[in-house]
């Protein structure tokens, strides 16, 4: 407990930022957003596999879908979304969202294969609701928007959204998640972009920013 067990070199010049763990195939996917490069880390050997270069500025979050087997990467730059297939680690698809979303996260229902974006843009200040399997936009929600983060939690239906540049004020913005609609706001702080869920205990997790003064914020999910 509390080992590093090993430690991984993607070969960027700057950070390696998101990623997500895909359990049929025993990989992790994890994006150098600042260096155009997404990386496949085999989870039994610790070993980079596959290494993709050249993908393009702002690669944001890699989210697995059990629902197809697919990894889904956003980019809030280009305003896409990038489809892989983890068993040959081949790019199949890059998806252009269409509607103004610069998509930071993503969080998936695999029973429905529809996906909560994160949208970025403090322009549009909405939120986008993607279907995975047709490609594109099903509805936006103005009740929050120029966000970050994004969870689903499949134990209370609902998704998480931390959407702390919203222009009406920093929020956490929770829907539920089959029929997808809004439930309610929970004001945080600016920098509060990144969210965790405990779905045993119901209670979300964000961060404050404050210089010098980092705080972890948590709350209970509102019914």
């Amino acid at each position: 407990h509390d080992t590093v067990v090993a430690k991984v070199s993607t070969g960027g010049k700057k950070r390696a930022d998101e990623l997500d763990y895909d359990p049929k195939d025993k990989k992790i996917y994890i994006a150098n957003s600042d260096d155009g490069i997404v990386s496949v880390i085999d989870a039994t050997t610790n070993k980079i596999i596959k290494k993709f270069d050249n993908m393009g500025d702002a690669l944001e979050q890699p989210r697995y879908d059990s629902a197809d087997g697919m990894i889904y990467m956003t980019s809030s730059a280009q305003n896409a979304i990038f489809e892989f297939d983890p068993t040959k680690d081949v790019m199949v698809k890059k998806f252009d969202v269409g509607a103004k979303c610069d998509p930071n996260g993503i969080a998936i229902n695999p029973t429905t294969n529809q996906a909560m974006l994160g949208c970025s843009s403090r322009s549009a200040n909405a939120l986008v609701l993607w279907d995975i399997a047709g490609g594109k936009v099903l509805s936006t929600f103005e009740q929050a928007g120029a966000g970050d983060a994004a969870v689903y939690s499949a134990a209370t239906n609902r998704f998480i959204v931390a959407a702390s540049n919203f222009n009406r004020g920093a929020v956490m913005a929770i829907f539920t998640a089959s029929p997808v609609q809004f439930v309610t706001n929970i004001e945080t702080a600016v920098g509060s972009h990144g969210v965790a869920f405990d779905e045993a205990n119901k209670i979300i997790y964000t961060q404050d920013q404050l210089p010098n003064e980092g705080a972890l914020f948590s709350f209970t999910l509102p019914k």
